[in-house]
């Protein structure tokens, strides 16, 4: 504790850029009765050196808990980056090959991570490095941890997870989409030795469910709602006020279609199978989009917020330059007093739920913009790819949400222009449907809260 507040721990990369990964924290907190007053919760970030304090959320430095090279994945470019990413992926993928036990070593990193927290507990601070030093007095006094954020449970944070327990902290796996492409027995024995100590294993994906089922029968369990589900937006106040003051309330005086754009690997890969290779991919899925944007623009009279879901940490993967791309495609002006605009700002997770709440529809790429439309009941409409089981298994089978999707594997833009036409005349029937989705997932939420016994601490 540190003085009335309960300290707990996400041991996973958390990018504040991403506010997906933002929303599924806040979603923790507000399920479980958190606030500042009431709580700090700390999150590991790769942009940030030392500990930083972000919208009440404790960063902390990635290299403290993890091997930059282990973190590695294949890159496209020359840039020394790229070309150190994919050496690290190759090397990483050898390994699994030549020795799969690899994986079962307790990398150095997490040795010294505990080394740290003992010597702080000895008032011995001399032996750790400066820029650690703030990190570790807050993890030293961690009282909880709830680990299995989004997709970031791997042999990594299993790694920690098993030396932090071994300094007796509690944890519980909350929210995790577990892996189910994994079936190397050197992995699959790490994760169990992880399951049997966790308190709670809570699965947010059915396709998680049946390979944590299959291969953990001795592990009991569950399946709920994405935590991302139970986050609050910001009041209706607090919006009226945000519009505001980002210039934005006239561009609401009219209906608004608000966008969320995104390249990550099932569109920018596999999706578009017509074409080959994840350039012509990238070209093929901005070309469609705008067209589509603009058949949109033209039979509708509403206004076009595209939303900052994703703002870094890489070029590629800030939304809003494929918005601004999308727009200039579609020869169409970005501006706030035209009929289209890219928001640039960097607001929260709440925040976005908040604006999400004042539009009229949301067609979205980023499932996390899709579950705070649920939560607000603004209608919305997905484009993805078959292969992403986030869309499958969250959207599909658990939000029922399957005559919302559009697949974009062979899209045709009549097509999609009937179904969005088709959930846009419908909008108070959608509204109504999603109004009982988010109740029902409300209720499974507040079930899972009283199963999660960081209380007993």
């Amino acid at each position: 504790m540190n003085g009335n507040k309960v300290v707990i721990l996400c041991p996973e990369i958390v990018p504040m850029d991403n506010k997906g990964e933002e929303a599924i924290i806040r979603g923790v907190m507000d399920t479980l009765g958190f606030n500042s007053s009431n709580c700090e919760y700390h999150i590991i970030d790769p942009t940030v050196k030392t500990m930083t304090v972000k919208r009440g959320l404790y960063l902390h430095p990635s290299d403290l808990f993890f091997e930059n090279w282990r973190l590695k994945e294949y890159g496209l470019g020359f840039s020394f980056e790229r070309v150190y990413s994919s050496i690290c992926a190759i090397v990483r993928h050898g390994l699994y090959r030549v020795y799969p036990r690899w994986v079962e070593w307790k990398p150095a990193v997490v040795s010294r991570l505990m080394k740290y927290i003992q010597l702080y507990k000895n008032k011995n601070e001399n032996g750790i490095p400066q820029r650690y030093r703030n990190s570790i007095k807050h993890i030293s006094n961690v009282d909880y941890i709830i680990a299995g954020h989004n997709g970031g449970l791997d042999e990594n944070v299993c790694h920690v997870l098993l030396g932090l327990s071994s300094l007796k902290l509690r944890f519980t796996i909350f929210g995790s989409c577990m892996k189910p492409k994994v079936t190397q027995k050197e992995l699959l024995n790490l994760y169990h030795k992880v399951f049997l100590k966790s308190e709670n294993v809570i699965v947010r994906n059915p396709v998680g469910l049946k390979w944590a089922e299959r291969y953990f029968k001795d592990v009991p369990s569950v399946l709920a709602p994405d935590p991302a589900f139970g986050m609050l937006p910001i009041s209706d106040s607090e919006c009226k006020k945000l519009l505001y003051e980002l210039g934005l309330s006239d561009f609401f005086n009219k209906e608004v279609l608000l966008i969320t754009t995104a390249e990550p690997a099932p569109i920018s890969l596999r999706s578009f199978d017509e074409y080959t290779g994840r350039i012509a991919k990238i070209n093929a899925h901005r070309s469609f989009f705008a067209n589509f944007l603009k058949m949109l623009v033209e039979k509708y009279e509403f206004n076009v917020l595209f939303l900052p879901h994703t703002i870094g940490p890489t070029v590629d993967m800030d939304d809003r330059e494929i918005a601004k791309d999308i727009l200039q495609r579609a020869n169409l002006k970005n501006g706030v007093t035209e009929r289209c605009y890219v928001l640039e700002n960097d607001l929260g997770a709440a925040e976005l739920k908040g604006i999400i709440s004042k539009g009229t529809m949301l067609l979205a790429e980023r499932v996390h913009s899709i579950i705070g439309a649920i939560g607000v009941h603004t209608p919305v409409m997905c484009l993805a790819s078959n292969t992403d089981t986030r869309v499958e298994g969250m959207l599909k089978e658990m939000a029922h949400l399957g005559s919302n999707i559009y697949y974009l594997n062979n899209p045709n833009l009549i097509e999609c222009l009937a179904l969005f036409s088709k959930i846009y005349d419908n909008k108070e029937i959608e509204k109504d449907r999603l109004f009982h989705m988010d109740r029902l997932f409300k209720e499974q939420l507040a079930c899972i809260s009283k199963t999660i016994n960081y209380k007993n601490l």
